[in-house]
């Protein structure tokens, strides 16, 4: 059965979605609760009220916006989606943001060989004489100076 709850927390619950107000607001302007009420349960066809927390007051069994709300739930959940996905593209936009403000130094550590394969080059480079490890590291070495480089930083 389609369901509409409204609770003291501002979360609506509609047929066990959780929604907060903001929410709702933003598709439904007309949905409020009456001054000195917080919540509100309606089943449709069923039942119908409102509560200050302390008395209850019976509405008329019909909602028509409530209707409306409960018909149009798919419209609330791709808001709430839309608004999610705005809200990560943000999040990784100042996370970019961010790391673009890091000191050159911070960024090319980050991505340099670990030391262990530093060591390892080195070690065969001054007791096996073989170049192929510490060639390779000084390339990338070489890659991570120009994409970084001191110039951009001063």
């Amino acid at each position: 059965m389609a369901t509409f709850i409204h609770r003291p927390d501002n979360k609506i619950i509609i047929n066990d979605e959780i929604f907060d107000l903001s929410l709702l607001n933003k598709v439904f302007p007309e949905y409020k609760l009456q001054k000195g009420m917080d919540r509100r349960k309606y089943l449709k066809g069923e039942y119908h009220y409102i509560s200050d927390g302390i008395k209850v007051y019976h509405q008329e069994k019909i909602w028509h916006l409530g209707d409306k709300i409960l018909s149009r739930i798919n419209d609330l959940l791709s808001v709430r989606s839309l608004l999610e996905n705005q809200q990560k593209e943000e999040e990784k936009e100042a996370e970019i943001f961010q790391q673009e403000q890091r000191p050159y130094q911070e960024k090319r550590k980050s991505e340099y060989p670990p030391i262990d394969d530093l060591v390892v080059a080195i070690w065969e480079y001054i007791i096996e004489e073989r170049t192929d490890k510490t060639k390779k590291i000084q390339d990338i070495r070489n890659k991570i100076k120009l994409k970084y480089p001191k110039k951009d930083y001063k």
